[in-house]
């Protein structure tokens, strides 16, 4: 057991006054949010929520969302955040995963009934309700503990539960902060989720640093708070820079950033160029879940070669590559292990490192490049296929912003690529001038047999691609082609 004094307490009492949540209208300081916490804490605890439970949070991003979850860290709960936009069922079967015994939510938005073995505590009953709770005495959080649930689905299958420390996730956004320093006069935009480990990489660093969370509602955009917010750090995925770029107006705002945090998935080239050639404080990064978000990130002023690699490790020897090029990864912010019940299960080999399941390699100077993943590899005709490289290809393409690789069944090769491809605005797919342009670098059995245009109800915001949904999708619009040839 390793204690550690509660950092949103120590920096309210440093600093009470200066703003941990800043939005376009107000904001809250360290203070306020420091009670806010505080009486959460208190009223969970009246009703119940005690150390090592685990408690279901199905919110979206908001002033509550936050108390909720750093109210649970003092009590020495596991916070188990839900995506609220997926379908009920599926959210009571994440809850059931989780072995949850509460479920916090907003009542007016829940149709469904919630599990039985699930206590439901209304969210608007809860928020400052407890007037009076002593708020001068010293919290202390164990950094040993499981504080969080974070669910990851990797690119495939259902779901698995990924347990986090706070020592994880605090060790994890120092270095981060070293790497990409913020300063407490700072405020980083809190534009992905809590559900997702990118997002409470996000609240950490703030919180470690005595930094601002910049906090958007639900109508509002990433423009918005560039234009009325003191905006210093941005974390994106790639479309969502590029659809920042396509306003002009918002260049002179990015250029201003302290720091742009750009993963999620390969970055097209002609995006890394155009944020060169803009002046952009890009940083390229790879991470994943179960190592508390970054594992590399590229250093301050880094420049277009440098972008397209993945940066060196922020974790010293905590990275090695395996002889079949996997990428395996130790550390401080490795995590516990996965859910399997009520127990977790390490997911590491003798030596301690964790699979990622990524493949890469590392240069002379010790950057990361990353090549693809294990389980999307697949065989056509006898020839090893990795979809990465033929998406890699496709990026090179001026026209082509996103592309999705995938197998599909073939009676006498055993599986052939299909394509999806988003074109940027205003193109029209013409499938000779791409196949011609992927011909030039790529042999003819890795050029993809059909092409599909992107799914419109494919979110932008999506943080990791679901190969599974895609291949399902391909299968689909092919028996429909099928079935459409036949009457």
């Amino acid at each position: 057991m390793h204690k550690i004094p509660c950092p949103l307490q120590t920096w309210a009492g440093a600093k009470p006054d200066a703003p941990a949540i800043v939005m376009t209208t107000n904001s809250i300081s360290y203070k306020e949010l420091d009670e806010r916490v505080h009486c959460c804490m208190y009223h969970l605890a009246a009703n119940g929520i005690k150390s090592d439970d685990r408690v279901a949070i199905v919110l979206p991003t908001s002033i509550d969302f936050i108390a909720m979850i750093w109210a649970l860290y003092r009590l020495g709960a596991i916070a188990c955040p839900i995506n609220p936009l997926i379908p009920e069922s599926r959210k009571i079967e994440m809850a059931l995963d989780a072995d949850c015994t509460f479920w916090i939510g907003v009542a007016s938005s829940f149709s469904t009934r919630v599990p039985d073995k699930c206590q439901f505590l209304e969210l608007e009953k809860i928020s400052m309700q407890i007037k009076e709770f002593p708020s001068d005495s010293l919290i202390t959080i164990d950094r040993d503990k499981a504080c969080t649930l974070v669910f990851t689905s990797g690119s495939t299958g259902r779901a698995k539960g990924a347990i986090l420390s706070f020592r994880n996730l605090q060790v994890s956004a120092l270095r981060s902060n070293r790497n990409l320093p913020l300063l407490p006069e700072d405020t980083w935009l809190l534009s992905l989720p809590l559900y997702h480990v990118s997002g409470l990489g996000i609240l950490f660093r703030c919180i470690m640093a005595g930094a601002s969370i910049g906090l958007l509602k639900l109508d509002e955009s990433i423009d918005t708070a560039l234009d009325s917010m003191n905006i210093t750090h941005l974390s994106l995925v790639a479309v969502q820079l590029h659809r920042l770029l396509t306003t002009s107006g918002n260049i002179s705002r990015l250029r201003k950033l302290h720091g742009i945090l750009l993963g999620g998935s390969a970055i097209p080239p002609s995006l890394l160029y155009r944020a060169v050639e803009t002046a952009l404080p890009v940083h390229t990064t790879y991470g994943l879940t179960e190592m508390a978000s970054q594992v590399t990130t590229t250093p301050q002023n880094a420049g277009l070669m440098m972008l397209r690699r993945s940066g060196r490790s922020l974790h010293p020897e905590s990275l090695r590559i395996a002889s079949n090029g996997e990428i395996l990864v130790t550390g401080e912010t490795l995590f516990l292990g996965y859910l399997q019940g009520a127990g977790i299960v390490q997911s590491v080999d003798a030596e301690g490192y964790f699979h990622t399941g990524d493949l890469g390699y590392l240069d002379e100077e010790g950057y990361l490049h990353v090549t693809g993943r294990l389980d999307n590899r697949f065989i056509s005709g006898g020839e090893n296929i990795q979809p990465e490289e033929i998406e890699s290809v496709l990026s090179h393409i001026p026209e082509v912003l996103e592309s999705v690789v995938v197998p599909i069944p073939h009676e006498a090769f055993g599986h052939r690529p299909v394509a999806f491809v988003r074109l940027k605005k205003d193109q029209k797919l013409d499938l000779e001038y791409i196949n011609t342009a992927l011909a030039v670098e790529l042999p003819k059995f890795k050029i993809p047999q059909y092409y599909f245009p992107w799914p419109p109800h494919v979110y932008d915001t999506n943080i990791k691609i679901s190969r599974h949904w895609f291949i399902k999708e391909a299968q689909r619009l092919l028996q429909q082609q099928q079935t459409a040839q036949q009457q």
